[in-house]
């Protein structure tokens, strides 16, 4: 289950880019796709001030026995000038995919840690990419 915290509009929010509806329709699909519907996994928006760590696209908090999430994912209108677009289905599924390794979290900034947010980063953006191409496969049919 999936449910978007703050009820702003989309367009306030994600102008342009993702309505807070679709956001929800993919943190379900993602939820399906990676076997966690028995995850309940509140997400929100936020602007870059109200992260704690500034260079994160997005973040996640975890209560392991109650199999319940905390996913915050940055506006798209902070994400810092880089000739990369942001794709925030890429957060969305990076952040979900933390919640495989969430039993064997590394400390921040470590070895560990840095490998798993490698993997996590390279499986996400491979997974929306797959994803991307097999739509436009079914588009074209």
């Amino acid at each position: 289950m999936c449910n978007i915290l703050n009820g702003e509009n989309c367009k306030s929010v994600c102008p342009a880019v993702i309505s807070m509806t679709q956001l929800r329709k993919q943190c379900a699909y993602w939820q399906r796709a990676l076997r966690l519907q028995d995850w309940e996994v509140k997400l929100t928006v936020s602007r870059r001030s109200q992260f704690t760590m500034p260079r994160c696209q997005g973040v996640i908090d975890w209560v392991l026995p109650t199999r319940q999430a905390y996913i915050t994912l940055l506006d798209p209108r902070d994400f810092p000038g880089t000739p990369f677009m942001h794709d925030i289905e890429v957060t969305l599924v990076h952040e979900l995919l933390h919640l495989y390794v969430a039993p064997f979290h590394a400390d921040e900034d470590t070895l560990a840690d840095h490998a798993q947010e490698q993997m996590i980063d390279a499986l996400a953006q491979a997974l929306v990419r797959l994803r991307k191409q097999a739509d436009g496969k079914r588009a074209s049919q």
